[in-house]
């Protein structure tokens, strides 16, 4: 159970983040844009009546039409390849040799595969399910068979390829496989024993009208990758002899469908959108550009459907081939949200492509297409007023990019505006009575607004991107490239506090527990007074390259290059991929809950929180005994947690609230200064 806390000091201090926040961000998450889920979609297959799709956090959602989708069930961690149906049964398989099987896709059973080399693909002919893998060290890629789905054997695939897809037909298995190195193609008869030949790289292979076509490339068929695939294209009649087709157009996946072969690109050039491929006889290919950019990872056919399925969880139906409808439910069009504002009454998320998100309660929304073609990264609200800034162009131009400052006292009506000099804003802050906006410009680029209509531009020294900005304990705290530092009481006079010697990018700031910490390339920077910062350097490029970093939830939430991690005080990281954080003023907490924003136009939102317990200003009624009134719902459990430096705690008491306020006296001796917080770790019924 997550619990919230409530703090408070012995001595009357201005602190960051500290009344009122949950213990540690919320593991549970709902969907809220779009519906039924946004997560990359890795693939999607038909069987017992029903179209069933997994996406790459594992994410299950189910439709009885292909047109009607629900979320069975929310991720459940390593990436999923692929979904497929034999037998009664749907095999899901994912990366560290995870291996699920479900009745009917709502269910799922893991099972034993006896490999943690990752699963791309199954299949089921001849009362056997195959699956097939990477290779490993051994110089064998993975190969495993089951009969019923439950027990896995693995079989000698004689070669180390990586195996992205298998078919059973005309009395074979035939798998295919590749990456840069060379392409590999398998046959057996049974599962058990299998001939490898070689070919050029392949991703997936299907048949139909007398013809085995395998597609794909160098690339690979890893639905992780966006792209992925190639422009090989292989035809045979018995699957043991193949011809070369010289088609133009990327392949990742190919299906047979209603008498056709189909074949996907998740972005095809020239059109750099996702296209369809269609073919008789694997030969002559016609191409189908479908209506938006949606890097289609999977297509199935069922009940006179295809069903196609990728990016930012899109689903494409169509009945020829031709005409694709798009199912998923969105607010918006898809673009990235930046950020993400509450005005006490009001939400609103900000798209990259300059259009607003507005509700009231976090589960509708509202889309206000923008005004201006502008490319938009951050947003705040103060004094009644949400400010948006962001520019005109991507990419910083010094001749032509205009900073750009869109305003709103609703979130519903927007005013635009083009400031006179060149730059892009890339994140805005408010505070003691001012908005700050900073970016990409020269010389350094500091603006500041009591209103956000009147910008007045500040110089605080040599010219440097800056990245990021916040405002906690009476201080602006600015931070960006070369590893620069700068901090401000209001806005207007600048004291740059970047340690010496310390050069590395950053990209974003916050504060809480006490203390400020930024974070970007390999790097972490932390300092309780905005002055004097403490650096540490990782060396790990995988999985610490930060990109943004919030306070939610008595925690730091990081995006990293391993995913979301979280931290008490910046410097020791641990992943929890279960918190959705993108970036920097992407997640907030307000109204009773956490809203999350990011990728694709996602919108995902906590449940409510427990109310916190509100703990009164200590009073000293005697030497080193202090006494304060604990309020809140009567039968919480609260443990009185303690701290003499905000860093460690320890638990003093429990407590049962037997009244709605409760008087608490600590006759403890030996400290000069405490910390105190109130803990909810149950609550019992009356």
């Amino acid at each position: 159970m997550k619990t919230n806390i409530a703090i408070l000091a012995t001595s009357l201090l201005t602190l960051c983040s500290l009344t009122h926040a949950a213990a540690g961000p919320p593991e549970t998450w709902y969907w809220r844009n779009p519906l039924p889920q946004g997560d990359r979609l890795a693939s999607v297959v038909y069987g017992d009546g029903r179209f069933v799709a997994v996406s790459l956090a594992a994410h299950v959602i189910r439709s009885p039409n292909g047109v009607d989708w629900t979320l069975e069930r929310p991720g459940a961690g390593a990436f999923s390849r692929s979904v497929s149906y034999g037998n009664g049964l749907f095999v899901l398989v994912r990366r560290l040799g995870l291996i699920e099987t479900s009745p009917d896709g709502a269910t799922w059973t893991l099972q034993n595969s006896g490999t943690t080399n990752h699963l791309n693909a199954a299949a089921f002919g001849n009362g056997l399910f195959v699956v097939v893998g990477d290779g490993n060290t051994n110089l064998d890629s993975v190969i495993l068979t089951s009969p019923d789905g439950i027990t896995w054997t693995p079989r000698s695939a004689g070669t180390n390829l990586p195996l992205w897809g298998v078919t059973y037909a005309n009395g074979l298995f035939v798998a295919v496989g590749g990456n840069f190195d060379g392409g590999v193609i398998l046959t057996s008869p049974d599962g058990v024993t299998w001939t490898p030949q070689s070919s050029p790289a392949l991703t997936s292979v299907a048949f139909g009208n007398a013809t085995f076509v395998a597609v794909g490339g160098p690339e690979g068929g890893d639905p992780a990758v966006p792209t992925g695939g190639g422009t090989n294209v292989f035809t045979s009649a018995n699957g043991l002899d193949w011809t070369p087709r010289a088609v133009p157009g990327v392949r990742k996946t190919v299906i047979f469908a209603n008498g056709q072969f189909a074949a996907v690109a998740p972005m095809d050039q020239p059109l750099y959108d996702s296209t369809v491929y269609t073919s008789a006889d694997g030969v002559t290919w016609e191409p189908h550009a479908l209506p938006e950019s949606s890097f289609i990872q999977g297509i199935t056919y069922g009940d006179g459907l295809l069903v196609a399925v990728g990016e930012r969880g899109d689903i494409l139906t169509s009945t020829n081939a031709l005409d694709w409808v798009q199912r998923t439910r969105r607010a918006g069009t898809g673009s990235d949200l930046t950020g993400v504002a509450w005005s006490g009454t009001q939400w609103v998320a900000l798209e990259e492509s300059g259009g607003m998100l507005s509700s009231s309660d976090g589960l509708a929304w509202t889309y206000h297409p923008p005004t201006n073609r502008a490319f938009m990264y951050g947003i705040a609200y103060g004094s009644g007023t949400f400010v948006a800034v962001g520019a005109t162009d991507f990419f910083f131009n010094q001749t032509k990019s205009k900073m750009v400052v869109e305003t709103s006292t609703d979130g519903t009506t927007w005013t635009y505006q083009e400031l006179a000099d060149n730059g892009i804003l890339r994140a805005v802050a408010f505070g003691n009575s001012q908005f700050v906006a900073v970016g990409e410009g020269f010389p350094t680029l500091i603006l500041t607004s009591p209103d956000g209509a009147t910008w007045t531009r500040r110089s605080p020294g040599p010219s440097r991107n800056l990245r990021a900005i916040t405002f906690a304990n009476g201080l602006f705290v600015a931070v960006g490239d070369g590893g620069k530092i700068f901090n401000s009481p209001d806005g207007e006079n600048w004291t740059d506090v970047t340690p010496f010697g310390f050069s590395r990018d950053l990209a974003g700031v916050a504060c809480g527990n006490g203390r400020f910490v930024a974070v970007g390339d390999r790097v972490a920077a932390s300092s309780t007074d905005a002055f004097t910062w403490q650096t540490q350097e990782f060396s790990d490029p995988a999985s610490s390259r930060f990109s943004g970093i919030d306070f939610i939830g008595e925690m730091f939430v990081a995006a990293s290059s391993a995913g979301t991690v979280v931290s008490q005080d910046g410097s020791q990281w641990t992943i929890q991929r279960s918190i959705p954080y993108r970036g920097s003023r992407r997640i907030v907490e307000a109204n009773n809950t956490f809203l999350s924003v990011g990728f694709g136009g996602t919108i995902l939102q906590s449940a409510p929180l427990i109310t916190p317990p509100l703990l009164s200003l200590p009073r000293m009624i005697g030497p080193g005994e202090y006494e304060f009134t604990i309020s809140g719902p009567a039968q919480q459990n609260i443990r009185i947690d303690v701290s003499g430096d905000l860093s460690t705690w320890q638990p003093l008491t429990t407590i049962t609230l037997t009244n709605p306020a409760q008087t608490f006296r600590d006759a403890s001796a030996g400290f000069t200064q405490r910390f105190y917080r109130g803990v909810v770790t149950s609550a019992t019924s009356p």
